[in-house]
């Protein structure tokens, strides 16, 4: 982690611009990162399909996907935060 810098957000902004959807898994680890709530708002704001899973799901091999609709990470000012 001691190498993230600007260089990582430039290429983990240009998959998520390539990519047609994005899935999250959710964990207690993805909802408490920084990066992963600043990822979900720079997808949502491509207007892309969002899919989520549960950690717990994919513990008990129960691989069922839904539509990401939840807006806990929602930041308006997202692209303010300090990730590094």
């Amino acid at each position: 982690r001691h190498l993230l810098c600007e260089d990582t957000l430039k290429v983990l902004k240009k998959r998520m611009d390539q990519s047609k959807a994005l899935l999250f898994v959710d964990s207690n680890n993805s909802r408490e990162s920084d990066w992963c709530k600043y990822e979900l708002n720079y997808f949502k704001s491509l207007g892309k399909p969002m899919y989520v899973i549960t950690l717990k799901n994919i513990v008990e091999d129960c691989y069922s996907l839904t539509p990401f609709e939840d807006k806990w990470y929602y930041d308006i000012d997202y692209n303010n935060c300090n990730l590094y």
